[in-house]
């Protein structure tokens, strides 16, 4: 670096700034939902339903340590976006045919920020 300029000398000023910048990352956590079994013996079946399954959603610890890790890794929650996807149903009844179609969220993705601190070097000083 030079020195500050004097009005004896020709060197430019150089002036250290922190610039604050941000760097970004996201995460999906699936939505768990709810499934029906039917039938008995060796013709159950489960089902899932298009209710989520909202206790064990947040009971789930993996769920809670993606965010502690994150929060660890001092990294802030600014968004959450859910994620949906088109569900339909198709049946008969009467001889009349019918259909539904509708969107449930799959998870949800979660987008945190970071600041960064770095040294910059400015050649002119900072108009205030």
């Amino acid at each position: 670096m030079q020195p500050e300029d004097t009005p004896d000398s020709s060197f430019p000023a150089w002036h250290l700034v922190l610039m604050t910048t941000f760097e970004y990352t996201q995460t999906f956590v699936p939505l768990p939902y709810k499934t029906v079994t039917s039938g008995v013996l060796m013709f159950k079946s489960t089902d899932d339903t298009t209710e989520p399954d909202i206790h064990g959603y947040l009971s789930n610890p993996e769920t809670l340590a993606i965010l502690n890790r994150h929060g660890r890794e001092g990294w802030e929650l600014v968004s959450v976006q859910p994620i949906n996807r088109g569900h339909e149903r198709f049946g008969n009844q009467n001889a009349q045919a019918w259909a539904v179609g509708y969107a449930i969220s799959t998870g949800f993705l979660f987008f945190f920020k970071r600041s960064i601190v770095t040294p910059t070097l400015l050649d002119k000083p900072p108009q205030t």
